[in-house]
This record gives structure tokens, sequence and C-alpha cells, in this order.
């Protein structure tokens, strides 16, 4: 199913590989911090220093690209990408 179909668990979400947006070197992703807190990390396949080129390089993918809700919202229906929330 889709990820965009449906609501991911956290367990779900980290069973995926993911994209890792880095806006400034060796300071960690907002995420990442979020994740740390819970005593888990995501498995980064890719780390991409811009959001566009990263929307481009998922698409089509199971990779995962965490990224803020408005610019989900902007690039979810023409970006060929899937759109989901962890739960």
């Amino acid at each position: 199913m889709p990820v965009r179909a449906r609501r991911l668990t956290l367990k779900q979400y980290l069973e995926f590989q993911h994209v890792l947006v880095e806006i400034r070197d060796g300071q960690q992703a907002l995420v990442d911090r979020a994740l740390l807190q819970l005593g888990v990390k995501r498995r980064v396949a890719l780390a991409l220093p811009f959001y566009v080129p990263a929307i481009f390089a998922i698409a089509q993918t199971d990779l995962i690209l965490t990224v803020p809700r408005r610019l989900a919202e902007i690039t979810a229906d023409g970006w060929c990408t899937r759109r989901g929330s962890a739960s």
C-alpha cells in the first residue's frame, strides 16, 4: 500500500530508508533530534543539501523524505511522491 494511503507507526517509519536534507554541515536535522529523544535512529540512504533535489531523488522509490508540512502540501500532488504521516 502506498505510504500516502495510510498512517505510519514509528516502527514502520523506521523500517524505510530515508533521504536526509542537511541544511547546515554537522547540524542534526530536527527529525533526528526528536528520534534521538525516543532512543531510535533512522537509516539514511542518501544525504542532499536541499529539499528540491531530494524530492526528485525519492520519486518512484521506497525512500522516505521528511519535509515541513507546507512543502509536502505544495509538492505532493504534482511531484510523483507519496505522502504519509508518522504516528
